[in-house]
């Protein structure tokens, strides 16, 4: 029974922030990333501006279906650590400030839910934050399980395809999938 006590006691995490979930997406796009707005994190929503894509970086409430997409993380991508239940850098690799970058349009994507993570539940509405964060804790445009006032709710998406939800609860580390256009 010695083998008993090398055994390894932990799980995958549930999701990782900017992976596809579920197989492949099912409409994955090429946009160039602006420098000048950097996305701080993979799995992040994004608008368009002009001929680029940006991250949500103001209040957009007042146009909650003009998400374009996520920032998807290219693989093979190692640079990952689990985080606690709180924002931190080495949540994942710093996403690239100019160039080519994958947006997901439509499919399943992993996310890390900054706030409200306990609240998460399957079809449950997907909130990113637009007003200023608190220090360390929460960023722009990060995904948020309740409202706050401070964020809003993605109704849906820039071509009207049907709304964006969680597909299942939050693990203990605020991990979870977010269906988009599906």
């Amino acid at each position: 029974m010695a083998l008993l006590s090398n055994a390894i006691l932990f799980r995958m995490a549930y999701a990782i922030p900017g992976d596809l979930a579920q197989g492949a997406g099912r409409s994955n796009v090429k946009a160039e990333v602006y420098g000048a707005t950097p996305f701080p994190l993979y799995g992040l929503p994004c608008v368009q501006s002009g001929s680029t894509v940006i991250p949500v970086t103001s209040n957009l409430a007042a146009a909650a279906n003009s998400i374009y997409g996520w920032l998807v993380r290219p693989f093979p991508l190692q640079e990952f650590a689990s985080p606690s239940n709180t924002l931190n850098t080495s949540l994942s690799a710093t996403p690239l400030t100019s160039g080519i970058a994958n947006v997901m349009t439509e499919g399943y994507i992993g996310v890390f839910v900054q706030a409200g993570a306990a609240s998460v539940a399957a079809g449950g509405t997907v909130y990113l934050r637009y007003q200023t964060p608190a220090a360390g804790v929460t960023i722009f445009g990060g995904v948020e399980g309740v409202t706050s006032g401070n964020n809003f709710a993605v109704v849906n998406t820039t071509n009207s395809r049907k709304t964006c939800y969680f597909t299942g609860p939050a693990d203990a580390n605020g991990f979870a999938v977010v269906a988009f256009g599906i």
